[in-house]
């Protein structure tokens, strides 16, 4: 696991840079709520950094099992649920569909 952290942890840091650089509108951290939950993110971290950024910038922040405290923090919150689904007929997840 300690790789994986440092990782996240050099994810987390080119994320700070690009918020830093003022260069873009919307920043995705997409599954960050899984990494919260496995202790691989700090979600302080993650939050600090949304508070620091500029106004213009819209983050998107995606996974399941959001904490109370990153919901009341944001403005947004989306609850996505399958109807329908090939996984339930055994087809594997497709790369850039579920990963």
């Amino acid at each position: 696991m300690y790789g994986l952290k440092m990782m996240v942890k050099n994810d987390i840091e080119t994320v700070k840079e690009a918020i830093a650089s003022g260069g873009y509108e919307m920043i995705i951290l997409d599954e960050i709520t899984h990494l919260i939950k496995l202790e691989l993110a700090a979600e302080k971290t993650v939050i600090d950094m949304i508070k620091k950024a500029s106004e213009n910038v819209n983050f998107v922040l995606t996974g399941r099992g959001a904490s109370k405290k990153l919901i009341d923090f944001s403005d947004l919150v989306t609850e996505m649920r399958a109807i329908k689904h090939p996984y339930k007929k055994g087809v594997k997840a497709a790369k850039g569909v579920e990963f």
